[in-house]
């Protein structure tokens, strides 16, 4: 499991605070750690992958590993990994959530701006598609036998039918 985690280059990615060098430690953390060290590894994921609700350059990397982690039938946290995948397809740019069309707070936005919200914008797109690719196992997850886990699965093939 996760094996192809180290087969990015996360240096050449980024989240909210720079390079997403930490993001295989924080997955497998999650993946494999005690339940200190996940719920701070989870901690730092929503901080760093979908910061406030903006996500990044690396965060469709790390889409497929929690699908990966979540397909297991036999994890007991498969409905925090549900809801952090909704999260995920949910988030959206830092320029879109807080600039008003061509504004941010009232500024008209520069063409540099511009472009940078056009690539955040691109980055929304490949997390939602890589949000999407896990939809046969969320739909599986629907019929597990932890209701919490059914609820999360439900509620995440919902949203991505909305879509």
């Amino acid at each position: 499991m996760l094996e192809a985690l180290d087969e990015i280059d996360w240096s050449r990615l980024t989240y909210a605070y720079g390079p997403a060098l930490d993001v295989p430690d924080l997955i497998r953390a999650v993946a494999h750690g005690s339940k200190a060290d996940a719920e701070k590894a989870w901690y730092e994921l929503y901080g760093n992958l979908w910061h406030q609700g903006t996500v990044y350059a690396a965060t469709s990397h790390a889409v497929p590993f929690f699908i990966e982690l979540v397909s297991d039938q036999k994890r007991v946290d498969a409905a925090i990994i549900l809801q952090y995948l909704q999260d995920l397809n949910e988030g959206t740019s830092y320029l879109d959530v807080h600039g008003e069309g061509q504004t941010l707070f009232g500024k008209k936005l520069s063409d540099e701006e511009l472009r940078q919200m056009e690539l955040e914008l691109v980055w929304v797109r490949e997390t939602r598609d890589a949000v999407h690719q896990g939809l046969p196992v969320y739909q599986s997850l629907k019929g597990s036998t932890d209701p919490e886990v059914v609820e999360a699965a439900t509620s995440l093939v919902e949203s991505l039918s909305n879509d």
